[in-house]
């Protein structure tokens, strides 16, 4: 009698994480730089961290959405699956 953990491979399972995880830091830095063109002033001017922390994860979660479709759409597999030799085959 086989298991499920029997069936799973944990090498691609890595490698997918750590490509997940290298993608997560390109998108991060294109995010934060977007972020640190809005002043410290703006965000007094809007009255509250609040507003300045919704745009951020307005900003993160949309790059994130576009990054990973359009990676995967167009080019097969995204900049962490690439150096990693993981593509998408369909």
């Amino acid at each position: 009698m086989t298991t499920k953990s029997e069936n799973i491979d944990w090498n691609m399972l890595l490698i997918r994480i750590i490509a997940f995880i290298i993608d997560s830091v390109l998108v991060a830095i294109v995010a934060y730089i977007i972020l640190f063109t809005v002043t410290i002033e703006e965000v007094i001017s809007w009255g509250s961290f609040l507003a300045y922390y919704s745009v951020q994860f307005l900003v993160v979660g949309s790059l994130s959405t576009l990054y990973f479709t359009v990676s995967d759409v167009m080019y097969g597999g995204t900049l962490g699956k690439r150096a990693l030799g993981y593509m998408c085959k369909w």
